[in-house]
């Protein structure tokens, strides 16, 4: 008997605790390994427009530093099905580089967000500075490939 409540208890405790509060919106979660939320429904109840989705994102990983961000895919284009349903994904930048890795799609129906899926990559405190300038990151790549003549040093090439 008190393993039973025990347990309905823990039931309880647990599904509570794998929904929360976005504005006025319920939203149920489960996370990866990493404890990162990898998979999001919205309760039907709740209305959060598509364009609120990078807010939204953002708001599922708490561990985001104020340097990240979601930006639209540039490399998948959002789909729009037959019925309605509209498919748009986003990319993780930090400090304006994308993050591999860092994707998500965001599932909606009449511009409505019912399910966000995907993957975030947590990013420490890096330094972003390039550590070569242009010249010398060429040069090491010429010195690298050791090629006696180049594509854009042959004048006919470059026509």
């Amino acid at each position: 008997m008190k393993v039973t409540v025990f347990m309905k208890m823990t039931v309880l405790l647990l599904c509570a605790g794998a929904t929360s509060v976005f504005g006025q919106s319920k939203i149920q979660k489960e996370k990866d390994a990493k404890d990162h939320v990898s998979f999001a429904k919205i309760t039907k109840d709740t209305t959060l427009r598509l364009k609120d989705a990078p807010k939204l994102l953002k708001e599922l990983q708490p561990d985001m530093k104020a340097a990240d961000e979601w930006k639209s895919s540039v490399k998948r284009q959002a789909i729009t099905e037959s019925n309605g349903y509209k498919h748009q994904f986003y990319q993780q930048y930090h400090k304006g580089i994308k993050v591999e890795g860092g994707e998500f799609s965001v599932h909606a129906i009449n511009d409505s967000i019912e399910l966000v899926l995907g993957n975030f990559e947590p990013i420490g405190d890096i330094n972003i500075q390039a550590k070569l300038s242009e010249d010398n990151a060429l040069q090491s790549a010429l010195n690298h490939i050791g090629a006696e003549v180049y594509k854009w040093q042959i004048p006919e090439e470059e026509k």
